[in-house]
């Protein structure tokens, strides 16, 4: 990895720490945190290859001391995808993980850590610390130099991914293509909302955007808002919008009938599939366009390639386009602990429904009726692989995502 590396790469680190009463991780003992005062400090470290591109030796302290060290664990590779990799750093025994990410093309090159536990208490409040970096050196070792700030303030009044854009010729953040090509023709985008006149200009006067799908339960006039402004920017061209009203998370916790999640997912499935089949240019979004919108995706990955791999969908589509914790800046309570615990559970049933060839395209206009009358984990219709245990490929405690390896904050 090191050798990858070049001198004045911009890194960036995130120190993650919970909010009180926030999940039921462990709270580091009072020795091992970092008092108020040091998130003032410059900070600086090292990043040293101890085995071949597989271990890795972090270490951060304050600048111009050697010994008062507020973190140092070895780092073992855990995800490579694409150009990205993200190293795992953890202490054995210990309810603490660090995610090392970057990418080779060190366009987005970056080091972000996270830890579950207290890292830092401001105030006697807990909070999350930032630190940007810079790093120095080649070969088997970098120099890291660090200044702290606090949580990134995204440009959008919006709540906003911090992912940019993948799409050439669209700024909107989280931008990325589903099916087709943006330049050659027909596409499905999959993004955040867009909220700002130069988003409404490059979807319909640069892309030629003919529909949009709304994945989201609206909050206020929002959606009312975005289908004016469609309108206003297409200057009479008729752009089709669809909404489907799918909450955030609450159909497991509230035990809600599977057939209500499953049929209004299945419309989504058709709406992109229709519009791939017609050559149509589509954008689907929630809000950021990470979870309902990652899960929607995944699940079209799946449906489109019935050999697609489920555990490489969740996180080349998903997890690294910031599905849950794959946005390291998401709340870890309630947001990211009630998706795992909610939406990636219906995401799996999806799936499995998918794999099973009980939803396919051919049928997506029969399949809300046929598939979604019974939830394939419970009850007396329970399919046999998830009522004798067999099911591991869809256990949603296999599924958690670790810091994408394109965030960027």
């Amino acid at each position: 990895m090191a050798a990858k590396l070049r001198r004045s790469l911009n890194i960036f680190v995130a120190f993650w720490v919970l909010i009180p009463g926030s999940c039921a991780l462990q709270e580091r003992a009072a020795e091992d945190t970092v008092s108020a005062e040091a998130g003032r400090d410059k900070l600086e470290g090292t990043l040293r290859e101890v085995s071949k591109g597989e271990i890795y030796r972090l270490e951060i302290r304050k600048a111009g001391t050697k010994r008062d060290v507020l973190y140092s664990e070895e780092c073992s590779t855990e995800l490579k995808i694409g150009d990205g990799q993200r190293l795992s750093c953890e202490k054995p025994g210990r309810a603490d993980t660090v995610d090392v990410v970057y990418r080779d093309d060190l366009q987005s090159g970056a080091v972000v850590i996270q830890t579950a536990e207290i890292f830092s208490v401001r105030n006697g409040q807990r909070g999350r610390r930032f630190l940007r970096c810079k790093t120095a050196g080649s070969g088997k070792q970098l120099a890291l130099t660090c200044d702290e700030t606090r949580n990134p303030r995204p440009a959008r009044k919006t709540l906003t991914s911090p992912f940019p854009s993948m799409v050439e010729g669209l700024d909107l953040p989280n931008s990325h293509t589903l099916a087709g090509d943006p330049k050659a023709g027909p596409f499905v985008i999959r993004a955040m909302a867009p909220s700002l006149p130069e988003d409404y200009n490059q979807l319909i006067n640069d892309l030629g955007l003919d529909e949009v799908l709304i994945f989201k339960t609206p909050i206020g006039d929002e959606v009312t808002t975005e289908t004016n402004d469609l309108l206003a920017a297409s200057e009479g061209q008729q752009i089709g919008v669809h909404k489907i009203d799918f909450p955030y998370f609450g159909y497991e916790r509230l035990k809600a009938p599977f057939q209500e999640p499953c049929t209004q997912i299945v419309k989504g499935l058709g709406i992109i599939h229709n519009a791939v089949q017609t050559g149509r240019r589509l954008l689907i979004h929630c809000t950021v366009g990470e979870d309902r919108t990652g899960a929607l995706a995944g699940l079209y990955r799946l449906l489109s390639d019935p050999q697609a791999d489920l555990p490489a969908v969740f996180v080349g589509e998903m997890c690294e386009h910031g599905y849950e914790g794959g946005n390291p800046q998401k709340p870890s309570t309630p947001v990211v602990k009630d998706i795992r615990e909610d939406l990636t559970p219906l995401f799996l049933k999806m799936a499995y429904l998918i794999k099973q060839g009980r939803i396919t395209a051919a049928n997506l206009e029969t399949a809300a009726v046929a598939a979604c009358t019974a939830n394939p984990q419970e009850g007396p219709a329970a399919e046999p692989e998830f009522k004798n245990g067999l099911a591991a490929d869809y256990e949603a405690g296999k599924y958690l995502c670790g810091t994408s390896t394109r965030y960027q904050p």
